[in-house]
């Protein structure tokens, strides 16, 4: 029961860094640069404190080969104050997250791997819709889905 228990646990943290990503996403996309740094730090935080307790041993190898670079850039775009600094280290970000995401398969939803030619960035959506954090409002729906991320349930 305890080793379920904690299977769970690792999941629901995982879980929480994908929510906090896609919020992050949703501000740059909204041209929020304080919301933005508020949800860059909450995301740094969750992955420092992930628990690797359930992962196989190549789960945990990916986690640790991207993890330090996704809360060092989190730290990053949460002490920007220009959301053009936030969106230069977004794309980095998105790209760390996109590997640990494609080795660990635990995203509970359905996720879509979606580019923007004119940033000649990727980033993670939580629907094929695109709502692109690059250029905000004034581009919001500049891109394309490159892949689709499988619910892993």
């Amino acid at each position: 029961l305890h080793n379920s228990y904690a299977n769970e646990n690792s999941v629901n943290s995982f879980q929480e860094i994908i929510t906090e990503y896609l919020n992050l996403k949703n501000q740059l996309a909204d041209d929020n640069s304080v919301k933005a740094s508020s949800s860059a730090a909450s995301l740094a935080d969750l992955v420092s404190n992930i628990q690797k307790d359930a992962l196989t041993s190549g789960q945990i190898e990916a986690w640790e080969k991207y993890s330090e670079n996704i809360k060092t850039n989190a730290m990053k775009i949460s002490e920007a104050g220009d959301i053009s600094d936030q969106r230069i280290i977004f794309k980095k970000l998105s790209l760390d997250l996109y590997q640990v995401l494609t080795t660990l398969n635990i995203n509970s939803a359905e996720l879509y791997y979606q580019y923007c030619p004119m940033a000649k960035a990727y980033w993670i959506n939580e629907s094929a819709e695109i709502i692109n954090p690059y250029f905000g409002q004034k581009m919001l729906t500049c891109g394309s889905v490159k892949s689709t991320l499988k619910a892993n349930p």
